[in-house]
């Protein structure tokens, strides 16, 4: 049974699908009680928190993003010989449309997302 909010952001599991000009991929993102944690397809961890705005119609945050030595980014960014981490300042809507892609800009380019709630926690 889900909980009831009353307008807040749903604590819920939320599968991630995320593209760039270099490529795609998808994450399984944990958000409950403003925290954010996850993991991508390409070993990338996701760490971050969020709240709401004061108008409860949106959340903001930030999430930091690691991924290990040897890997490419789906915005084309590669990190070779050692890991990259990077902060994402992000702004989403309370009710996340798995219809919509919404544009998340990161520091090393622009990133797609399309949200699909999983299960409420």
């Amino acid at each position: 049974m889900e909980r009831e909010n009353r307008g807040a952001f749903p604590d819920a599991i939320y599968t991630a699908y995320f593209t760039g000009k270099a490529g795609s991929t998808f994450a399984l993102l944990v958000f409950r009680d403003g925290i954010i944690a996850g993991a991508d397809a390409g070993a990338v961890h996701y760490d971050g928190t969020y709240e709401l705005t004061s108008d409860l119609r949106n959340i903001i945050g930030n999430i930091e993003v690691n991924s290990p030595a040897g890997t490419a980014s789906i915005t084309g960014v590669s990190n070779p010989n050692q890991p990259l981490t990077y902060d994402v300042p992000f702004r989403l809507p309370v009710k996340l449309d798995p219809d919509t892609v919404y544009r998340i800009e990161t520091p090393i380019g622009p990133v797609n997302a399309k949200f699909k709630k999983e299960r409420a926690l």
